[in-house]
């Protein structure tokens, strides 16, 4: 949240380019695709929560049960980890620990919000497959083993490069790669133009960085 703030007070101050690695005016463009980032990353520990009507005691250890029931509709097998969070109000959450190849469903609104906004294709990845994609026909990326930008991503440092997404795409004069970086580099956001012959530039390195960003701390929650 301090960093959307941030970015508010920098609009406010007419675009004055104060961000850290700008050179050049910020398009309006920028701060909503930042916004709508923000707003996905709040939605991953806001979700609506449904009523079991089941009630647990905890025992003198700390421990509470949970119904074999609920662990079978929600897959929760013996020895699965799982994720603790509380609120404002109280409540204790559990939430089924989420790896990044289990983060199709964020990763792909990102990649839409990244698409749109840019008029680019943007791909989200773990370390060896691309597991969402938006702006090109699925088929071509999802599932797909990453092509020569793994050696980019593992670098772990965001680059403007050229190269394939893919190991048996297309290659692409200007692509994007911003690994996605918690202890180590766990996989990447992927920009790529959907004309040959446009160019990524300093702006779609940015937001592409502040995706993977968001990902990041999407994982380290607990």
């Amino acid at each position: 949240m301090q960093s959307l703030i941030k970015i508010a007070a920098v609009f406010s101050s007419k675009q004055s380019c104060r961000l850290t690695g700008f050179t050049k005016k910020i398009p309006l463009g920028f701060y909503i695709v930042i916004l709508r980032m923000g707003t996905l990353f709040a939605k991953g520990v806001t979700q609506e929560m449904k009523a079991t009507g089941v009630v647990r005691r905890i025992d003198d250890l700390g421990r509470v049960v949970i119904p074999k029931e609920i662990r079978r509709t929600l897959r929760i097998r013996e020895g699965e980890p799982l994720e603790i969070f509380t609120d404002q109000d109280g409540e204790v959450i559990l939430k089924k620990y989420i790896p990044i190849n289990d983060l199709s469903l964020y990763a792909q609104e990102y990649v839409d919000v990244l698409s749109e906004t840019l008029s680019a294709i943007a791909v989200v990845a773990d370390k060896n497959t691309i597991i969402a994609s938006s702006g090109a026909p699925k088929k071509e990326f999802v599932g797909q083993k990453l092509g020569n930008i793994v050696e980019i991503m593992n670098e772990g440092i965001p680059t403007i490069t050229e190269g394939t997404i893919t190991s048996s795409g297309r290659s692409f004069p200007s692509l994007i790669v911003a690994p996605i970086l918690t202890t180590e580099v766990i996989g990447c956001v992927c920009l790529a133009p959907k004309k040959a012959e446009a160019k990524l530039g300093e702006i779609d390195l940015n937001l592409a960085t502040t995706a993977a960003g968001f990902l990041a701390k999407q994982m380290q929650k607990e």
